[in-house]
């Protein structure tokens, strides 16, 4: 893995101890696939991007920074040398205390790494799908940060400690028992040959697969509880490392490995990986 990191319109090694990142999870990220150092689904992390930066307020010419930035990465990066970045995007060094400091100068992070193989083609033999499990973590509801991939993960750590052995993920409920998304992953279900997903107006994080999805076919938001999504016909679950992939188990609940509906979504993830 390579990490950069620009503090002041300059590329480093490091961040410093109080960037507000670190202090306040003040900050959004992406987790994006390269190809050939290209961003394939690019406008897609940049429109999730901006919706975080107005909703939290960053300076209006944060987006216009990071441009800037990733237009001047190190040659030394080599970024066709890797499939993947995690970019982070944060309010930069402050002093002490919860008030934004003034001027803001934010502060850019870049992980470079190797993507893992997309996860329906990784699944070993024999293996239709995933094993999910549900979670008992709940999600709090803050409309103002839902869809958003900001820093603040605390509730994804708490809930993966909870997987239990032969889990692959977990699906995640909020406080009124709402299913809304996995762990790491967004859910699609199919119910009487109608492709649905959460509504994520008060909780969870509007993944660019999901986007992506609901540019191909037609996929209805709507209030999902666990019963549901149990007597669903199909269940696929989605981000941008693993794509598409199947749900075989959930909880006692067994899933049809050859329903019609999961042969347009084996499709659409030979459509994503043509993108790559």
């Amino acid at each position: 893995m390579t990490v950069l990191c620009r503090v002041a319109g300059q590329w480093q090694d490091y961040l410093p101890a109080t960037d507000r990142g670190l202090q306040y999870g003040d900050g959004l990220f992406e987790t994006m696939r390269l190809s050939g150092g290209r961003v394939p689904l690019w406008s897609l992390h940049q429109a999730r991007l901006q919706s975080g930066i107005s909703a939290l307020c960053f300076p209006p010419t944060t987006m216009a920074d990071v441009l800037l930035a990733l237009d001047d990465v190190p040659l030394s990066a080599s970024l066709d040398q890797y499939s993947a970045a995690k970019l982070l995007v944060t309010r930069g060094a402050g002093p002490r205390g919860y008030q934004s400091p003034d001027p803001v100068q934010i502060s850019i992070q870049l992980h470079l790494f190797d993507a893992p193989r997309w996860r329906w083609s990784a699944l070993p033999m024999g293996c239709s799908g995933l094993t999910v499990g549900v979670n008992e973590v709940r999600l709090g509801r803050q409309p103002r940060l839902a869809g958003l991939k900001h820093l603040n993960r605390l509730e994804q750590i708490l809930a993966r400690a909870e997987f239990q052995p032969g889990w692959d993920e977990s699906l995640m409920l909020d406080e009124q028992g709402d299913v809304i998304e996995g762990c790491y992953s967004n859910l699609l279900v199919c119910k009487a040959g109608q492709w649905l997903t959460p509504m994520l107006d008060a909780a969870g994080v509007n993944g660019v697969i999901r986007q992506w999805l609901r540019q191909q076919l037609v996929v209805t938001e709507a209030r999902l509880s666990l019963d549901d999504i149990k007597q669903a016909d199909a269940l696929v679950l989605s981000n941008s490392l693993m794509g598409i992939v199947p749900i075989a188990r959930l909880d006692n609940v067994e899933y049809s490995p050859n329903h019609e509906a999961l042969d347009a979504m084996k499709a659409l993830q030979s459509r994503l990986e043509s993108l790559f």
